[in-house]
C-alpha cells in the first residue's frame, strides 16, 4: 500500500534531493562560521555602551568610539573590521591628525590598518587575501605637524564594489571636524576574526602644543575587546 509519504518519495527527483542536502549543509556551515562577538572590556577612562559592544574615550575635546563591525562581503573572512567614530566635543573646529591605528592580539601580533589601496585591491579582486600594510610617516606638513597619513586620492577604475567598500572607510588622514560634529567609518585589519581571543586597539593622534612652534604631543586612546565565539 502506497501512503502519501511513499508517493512523495517515489516522485521526488534525485536533483531535488541533492538540492535539499546542499541547503542543509550550507545552513550548518553558516552556523559554524558565525561571526565572533567582540565585547568591550572596562579600563580606566573608558565608557562602555551599546550592550558592551562599544567603547568610548574622551581626551582633549575629542571623543573616539570603537566597536566591531561586519566586514564587507568583498573583503572575505580574513579581515577584521571596526567602526570608528570621531566626535568633536568643543565649540571650535578641531583637527584630527592620526599617527597610527594599531591592533594588538593576545599573542603579541601587531597589525596596522590597511591602506585604501590595499582595501580597494582586495575588494576589486573579491579575494579573501588582504595584505597587511602599515601606516608610515608621511610628509604632510600642516600646522607644523610631521604626521602619519594615507594619500586621500583613492585608486580609480576599481569598479563599483571597490568604491562601495571605500565609501564605508574612515579617511585615515588629517581631518578638520566641525564643532559638535562627528566623522565615522570603517577601519580594516588583515587578520581573521575567528583567530582572535582578545585584542587591543590603539589609536594615537597628534595635537599641537600651544605657544611652541612646530611642537606636537601624542594623545593615545586604547580600547580592549574580548572575542567570544
Amino acid at each position: 500500500m502506497n501512503t502519501p509519504f511513499h508517493r512523495l518519495v517515489h516522485r521526488s527527483k534525485p536533483g531535488s534531493l541533492r538540492g535539499w542536502l546542499a541547503v542543509a549543509v550550507l545552513s550548518l556551515v553558516l552556523t559554524a562560521c558565525a561571526s565572533p562577538r567582540f565585547v568591550a572590556q572596562p579600563s580606566p577612562g573608558v565608557d562602555i555602551v551599546a550592550e558592551s559592544t562599544m567603547s568610548s574615550i574622551s581626551k582633549e575635546g575629542m571623543a573616539i568610539s570603537v566597536r566591531h563591525a561586519p566586514t564587507p562581503i568583498p573583503l572575505g573572512n580574513k579581515v577584521t573590521t571596526f567602526l570608528i567614530t570621531l566626535i568633536n566635543q568643543t565649540d571650535v573646529p578641531l583637527e584630527f591628525v592620526p599617527k597610527d591605528f594599531v591592533l594588538l592580539t593576545e599573542k603579541g601580533r601587531q597589525y596596522f590598518a590597511m591602506s585604501p589601496p590595499a582595501v580597494a585591491e582586495a575588494a576589486a579582486q573579491g579575494t579573501r587575501r588582504a595584505a597587511t600594510v602599515g601606516v608610515g610617516y608621511g610628509s604632510y606638513n600642516h600646522s607644523s605637524f610631521n604626521a602619519v597619513y594615507w594619500e586621500s586620492s583613492y585608486p580609480s577604475g576599481r569598479g563599483q564594489i571597490s568604491s562601495s567598500v571605500l565609501a564605508q572607510s574612515l579617511p585615515i588622514q588629517p581631518l578638520t571636524i566641525q564643532p559638535h560634529s562627528m566623522v565615522e567609518g570603517n577601519v580594516y585589519f588583515a587578520v581573521a576574526p575567528r583567530t582572535l581571543h582578545s585584542v587591543r586597539m590603539r589609536i594615537t593622534r597628534l595635537a599641537r602644543v600651544p605657544g611652541a612652534q612646530g611642537a606636537s604631543v601624542e594623545i593615545p586612546y586604547e580600547f580592549v575587546f574580548a572575542v567570544l565565539k
